[in-house]
């Protein structure tokens, strides 16, 4: 990963995180609902 594209990513996630409650429970949540949708599909 050069620079640039560590920056341009620090700076998505600064964006992201302006009015989110917080980047780790939205991606909690997806990895629980993925999960979730894994077991039923078993």
């Amino acid at each position: 990963m050069n620079e640039i594209e560590y920056n341009d990513w620090i700076a998505m996630i600064k964006k992201l995180n302006e009015g989110q409650p917080s980047v780790l429970e939205l991606v909690n949540n997806q990895i629980e609902s993925y999960e979730k949708d894994k077991e039923g599909a078993e």
